[in-house]
């Protein structure tokens, strides 16, 4: 039962944890939203890469000390449901939505790119084992 809380909770916390980053870091230096940047402002680049570095790590640490399917089931739900709100409330007038814009192509991207973090982290292990193995 631990280890499917913590399969659970791991990306989620992750993904908590880049946020409460980048609002501590616009506390510490307001300026860094002032930046010139193409979509938005960069600390959200930064909170943006944070995010999918953790998840990444989160994927690769519960495949290698959990090691079950239902594990990466449970590690895959709070990502999920993190794409699922973002795209959601950014994207609910469908037919009204400017997909060749860079703000819509930033979100979609960094909506999806936790959960694609935690299956690649996941998965990165699984193919390194098994050339370890093999050798």
């Amino acid at each position: 039962m631990h280890k499917w809380l913590v399969a659970l909770a791991l990306p989620a916390m992750a993904i908590l944890a880049a946020a409460l980053v980048q609002m501590a870091l616009t506390k510490v230096w307001p300026g860094v939203q002032h930046l010139p940047s193409v979509a938005v402002t960069v600390d959200s680049y930064f909170a943006v890469l944070l995010t999918t570095a953790l998840c990444f790590v989160a994927g690769r640490w519960l495949r290698r000390n959990i090691r079950t399917r239902g594990a990466i089931a449970l590690a895959s739900v709070a990502p999920s449901i993190f794409t699922a709100m973002i795209l959601t409330v950014t994207l609910r007038p469908l037919d009204h939505v400017a997909w060749s814009s860079p703000l819509t192509q930033f979100v979609v991207i960094s909506a999806v790119l936790p959960l694609l973090a935690v299956l690649v982290g996941w998965g990165a292990t699984s193919s390194h084992g098994a050339r370890a193995g093999a050798v």
